[in-house]
């Protein structure tokens, strides 16, 4: 923003200092994000705990300590699964839910159909499946049985700043979510994909996107890849393909806690346009040019996949840029079809690092996507015309095909 320039100058041990360089960059990445977010409506977020009725009853189980990644949330932590003598053996969604998570979703569609209107945004709109765990739980409150009302005073609802003000902090509970694995369809299609994500000079945080094995005559990026910045040559096997992007701004991200199965699921609602808006200022062509010819020179591993960053011995980073994060994904593209509807499902083997510049830090997990073709269709078009509420209109057929989805595969592999 305009203002005036103040000269920082960090000083001590070079370790130190390096770190503190990344996490004030960092800081001013996330400053530029949300500044995007808010042109694109702002960035909603919500928790559903999703019950039959209020006699249902409740218990915390045992969920895992959490990570050293996530090292702000101490102690033991918890899924919230339904009493076992409530348990009837289906995970169906209550008209309740469908109205809730359609009151969450109204105000960003309606804020997105306005921007769409005025140019060629994209959205898409998608579910995967994990576990929400909460912590920050009291020794009693895990030996004693809950109602549906006891669980929604100790959520939190709105996750923002605000949110703690005058409040006793410890009379939430805080959430996390981890990503789990499934098997048992036929499968359609298995792509590799590599993600790098860099900070430029200029600090802005760029994705480089790479797939291997995209469909056949395939030339372009995935339809769902947005704020395109320019596309990438690499030194490699033909077959491979690359693109520079600004990351997807995400606009609601809701849990859907469903204590009647084994697994939850995150909504996500992300948006942008296909092609940056900047791609052709000076800045962002003299950055993303030099990105692009130091990234020529990577390396592909053939016999374990894996995309690996040009030798520093023979091609240094150039100067100013970081390399914070890297993923390897296998996809696995899956269809299904319910009525007139039809679905992919994607599974995503994945493992890579992040990164403050100053130590890496090793990631794996399998994630499990759900797309409902028909809205892909409609919010992935620059010249479809949708509304809210057609989308929504269509939001039971999608929640009960999740839950059919997690009956017949996820919890069946209990």
């Amino acid at each position: 923003q305009d203002g005036d320039t103040v000269q920082l100058k960090i000083i001590g041990e070079t370790g130190n200092c390096d770190g503190a360089e990344a996490r004030i960059r960092h800081c001013i990445t996330v400053h530029k994000e949300v500044l995007l977010r808010n042109k694109l409506g702002g960035d909603t977020h919500f928790v559903c705990f999703a019950y039959q009725d209020e006699n249902e009853r409740f218990c915390l189980k045992p969920g895992g300590i959490a990570p050293k990644l996530d090292g702000f949330i101490q102690g033991q932590r918890y899924r919230i699964e339904i009493n076992d003598d409530d348990y009837h053996g289906q995970s169906e969604i209550s008209e309740k839910t469908v109205s809730e998570i359609k009151d969450h979703l109204l105000t960003p569609l309606q804020n997105l159909q306005k921007l769409r209107d005025e140019g060629q945004l994209m959205a898409d709109l998608w579910c995967h499946f994990g576990k929400v765990l909460v912590s920050s739980v009291d020794e009693e409150e895990t030996i004693n049985i809950m109602r549906p009302v006891d669980i929604d005073r100790r959520l939190v609802k709105l996750i923002s700043k605000d949110t703690f003000k005058n409040k006793d902090k410890d009379a939430y509970w805080k959430l996390g979510n981890v990503d789990h694995d499934f098997f048992g369809l036929k499968l359609d299609h298995t792509q590799w994909r590599y993600d790098f994500a860099f900070v430029t000079p200029s600090d802005r945080s760029v994705r480089v996107k790479v797939w291997e094995g995209l469909p056949p005559g395939r030339d372009e990026p995935p339809v769902e890849v947005k704020n395109i910045l320019r596309q990438v040559s690499l030194q490699a096997e033909e077959g491979i393909k690359a693109w520079i992007c600004y990351p997807s701004t995400s606009c609601l991200r809701g849990e859907i806690m469903t204590p009647n199965s084994s697994y939850d699921c995150r909504i996500k609602l992300r948006a942008g346009y296909r092609y940056a808006t900047d791609k052709d200022s000076v800045i962002c062509m003299e950055e993303d040019t030099i990105l692009s010819d130091y990234l020529y020179n990577c390396k592909f591993n053939k016999a374990y996949p894996r995309m690996e960053l040009p030798d520093p011995n023979e091609h240094v980073m150039p100067e100013g840029f970081k390399c914070t994060f890297y993923r390897e994904s296998n996809e696995r593209m899956f269809s299904a079809t319910v009525g007139e509807e039809s679905y992919t499902v994607i599974v995503l083997d994945e493992k890579g690092w992040d990164s403050d510049t100053s130590a890496k830090r090793d990631q794996k997990q399998f994630g499990i996507r759900v797309v409902k073709d028909s809205w892909s269709e409609a919010l992935l078009s620059p010249e479809r015309y949708w509304t809210p509420e057609e989308i929504l209109d269509q939001l039971k057929d999608y929640l009960e095909f999740l839950s059919f989805f997690k009956d017949c595969f996820l919890d069946a592999e209990g």
